[in-house]
């Protein structure tokens, strides 16, 4: 398959759907025109050289921006459907619409890519402790010796430090679910149809409270997956036994056997896990949006430098995920137009920061602890951001989420995006109040998979992860532990499993530092959740896309069909005519004698041929490709004028209405040459062919013509 140059073919897509707009515009002014007798004698020169001078700046500016799928989409949608406030309220409702109703897929993708990440089979098991008198029953897990279960780090699994926020802080009060956790019929993993409050429970398995004791020692119960089965016990220490800090430890859990035979499939481990918690949280997509956009939860949160300068550069590298492209030949696209291979180009280096993105890190963290937050397209203009009423809105939409049909989980994510824009001080700040909201929109659509990615990565979701992959390394005769408890101690080891982590089968993990440390290490999955994410919305913006090309093309459409009836006619009548012609000339051969009749005959042979025939140069073309000349669609003045509109604009040349409304003039005029020319191929254009039959019978015959 050929490789298509990307930018190239985004900039085509351009031309295409404004050639098209302004062909539809041209055709509706010919037509009033025709009944209005207007004519084509005059043409803006100041227009046209204005027009010349803009396609330099149009250069420039293609050269210093290098757009991902989403900005195109954005881009044509704003040629289909304009880019004013409407429009972009519209794509914005359509965005939450599908970030809300999207848990299903997102399932499929982390369970798919974490099967993936521990670099297993479906059918892979592990080895858990037997649920019995002997074992955990007996003994639970705190009272067992500390070699046994998996230790997790918790900085590994709470890259964003969420679960250091209490459930009593604002920022807890939306962060954490609403349900109080128990091992009871009302949640799913006990029967029940609420999803598990994880992300709580990991917070409540690290209060002085429970110092010591373990989930299972607390609610009574082992959690258990949606089958009812088993799956793990955990608790909080902070030792590993052998070196201090903040852990958590997983004791996984044998599930029913049959026939002697252990059912501790990873991937049916991960699924039942998943099929237990919510993935897709609108409380925090809305909240991530809200972040992303002002700043206002890190106010609220009192992040340090560290924290904001871990989330800020976490956002950088998805963006730059986003702008990847995946074609059929499995390459990415970084630039828009260089490929290298799917992933083995994504080295280190993917997730340097250039100075372009050390200084957005900056301004992130100045203007987070100043209040403020700026937006490119009102002129940075510094605004003071009222981080409380955000935090309240977000409180609000979590005490009411549970319940919550789909139309109001999307009204919940717009009610906190509107919390950001119902600013007294930024509407008396920026003049064009419909200029702010369009941008803020615009940013709304843009970030919204990296709000969806950022809500999905939290410690809940992370957790099986963690904790299978400990098993399979041991499996892998690999000592997960010991790598942890000598990260500090034994650099070229550390070193050594950080430089394979990308392809994590049967190696161990690092300690992750941060977000972007866990996107580095974790690389596979991250690009390949992350992309799929992305296509997610994308496909959304596609659809919305397809049906304004419709709707745009039905004019189009509409048009060569007219035509094209109309040139039949036209065919039909004038082979008519001809008939009667050729008649007339076969009685000349019959009655040579009549000069009025001759006369008459050689007037209508002149008109036959119309300027007589020559020869010319043939172009030989493979006489199997002329079969394939039966599915050419044939001539069409429309689509000639699309095409000569296309090169218009590429000389800079402007081919819509003009400012005031009133038809451009140029455009009429290469509406009107392509359909007079049309209107004389149809009436008088013609094939004069020679047809030789071969001496095979049944063989085909060969026609030469022109």
């Amino acid at each position: 398959m050929q490789s298509i140059d990307i930018s190239q073919a985004s900039k085509s897509i351009e031309e295409q759907i404004k050639a098209i707009k302004d062909y539809n515009a041209t055709s509706a002014a010919a037509k009033e025109a025709q009944r209005t007798e207007g004519n084509s004698l005059s043409q803006s020169v100041d227009n046209l050289s204005q027009q010349l001078n803009k396609i330099t700046q149009d250069v420039k500016r293609y050269q210093r921006d290098n757009l991902s799928s989403m900005d195109n989409l954005l881009n044509y949608l704003g040629l289909t459907s304009g880019t004013g406030p409407q429009t972009l309220q519209y794509l914005r409702k359509k965005i939450i619409e599908t970030a809300t109703k999207i848990e299903p897929e997102i399932q499929n993708i982390l369970a798919k890519q974490t099967i993936r990440i521990l670099g297993c089979s479906q059918e892979q098991t592990f080895d858990g402790f037997a649920l019995s008198a002997e074992d955990l029953q007996i003994m639970p897990l705190p009272q067992r010796p500390v070699s046994e279960g998996i230790y997790i780090p918790i900085e590994s699994l709470d890259f964003f430090g969420n679960l250091k926020q209490t459930l009593d802080s604002n920022y807890g009060k939306f962060f954490y679910e609403k349900e109080t956790p128990a091992a009871d019929s009302n949640f799913v993993p006990y029967g029940g149809r609420l999803k598990f409050p994880m992300n709580k429970t990991l917070n409540v398995l690290m209060t002085e409270n429970n110092a010591g004791r373990s989930y299972a020692e607390i609610f009574g119960r082992n959690y258990q997956g949606e089958s009812t089965q088993p799956l793990f016990d955990i608790q909080y220490t902070d030792t590993n036994g052998v070196t201090q800090g903040n852990y958590f430890r997983v004791a996984l859990i044998d599930r029913e056997q049959q026939n002697g035979t252990k059912l501790n499939t990873i991937a049916n481990y991960v699924r039942d896990y998943y099929s237990t918690i919510k993935l897709v949280d609108p409380v925090l997509i809305g909240a991530q949006v809200a972040n992303l956009l002002t700043g206002a939860i890190s106010m609220q949160a009192q992040r340090s430098t560290a924290e904001i300068t871990n989330q800020t550069a976490f956002g950088l590298i998805v963006q730059r995920i986003l702008g990847l492209c995946f074609d059929s030949r499995a390459e990415i696209d970084v630039s828009g137009i260089s490929k290298i291979a799917e992933l083995d180009g994504v080295d280190d280096s993917f997730f340097e920061f250039t100075d372009i993105d050390l200084r957005k890190i900056d301004i992130a963290i100045a203007n987070i602890q100043q209040g403020i937050a700026q937006f490119e397209d009102c002129g940075n203009v510094k605004l003071p951001v009222n981080s409380k009423v955000v935090i309240d809105e977000l409180i609000t939409f979590r005490d009411k989420l549970t319940g919550n049909t789909d139309s109001e989980n999307v009204q919940g994510v717009q009610d906190v995006i509107d919390a950001v824009l119902n600013n007294d001080i930024w509407r008396k700040e920026i003049t064009d109040g419909l200029g702010l909201d369009v941008s803020v929109n615009k940013n709304v659509i843009k970030q919204m998979p990296i709000a969806v990615a950022s809500a999905i990565l939290t410690p809940k979701v992370l957790l099986p992860i963690y904790a299978l992959l400990a098993v399979v390394q041991n499996q892998a005769s690999l000592n997960y532990n010991n790598t942890v408890n000598n990260v500090n101690n034994q650099t070229a080891n550390a070193n050594a499993f950080t430089n394979s982590a990308g392809n994590l089968s049967g190696q161990a993990v690092n300690v992750v530092n941060d977000g972007v440390d866990f996107l580095k290490q974790f690389r596979s999955f991250s690009i390949e959740v992350i992309s799929e994410i992305n296509s997610i919305f994308l496909k959304t913006l596609f659809d919305l896309l397809k049906r304004d090309i419709i709707r745009l093309m039905t004019t189009v459409i509409g048009d060569v069909n007219k035509s094209t009836r109309l040139k039949n006619q036209k065919i039909i009548t004038r082979l008519v005519q001809v008939a009667a012609i050729v008649a007339q000339s076969l009685v000349l051969l019959d009655d040579a004698r009549k000069c009025k009749s001759l006369l008459s005959s050689i007037q209508n042979l002149l008109n036959l041929i119309n300027g007589g025939s020559s020869l010319a140069a043939q172009v030989r073309i493979p006489e199997p490709l002329l079969f394939l000349a039966e599915f050419l669609p044939g001539y069409s003045p429309e689509r000639a004028t699309i095409n000569i509109i296309k090169t218009m604009q590429s000389f800079g040349l402007e081919t819509g209405p003009l400012p005031g409304g009133s038809p451009n003039l140029m455009a009429l005029y290469t509406y009107a040459v392509t359909k007079g020319m049309d209107e004389e191929e149809t009436a008088n254009g013609k094939i004069q062919a020679v047809g030789l039959t071969p001496p095979v019978v049944g063989g085909l015959v060969k026609v030469t013509g022109k």
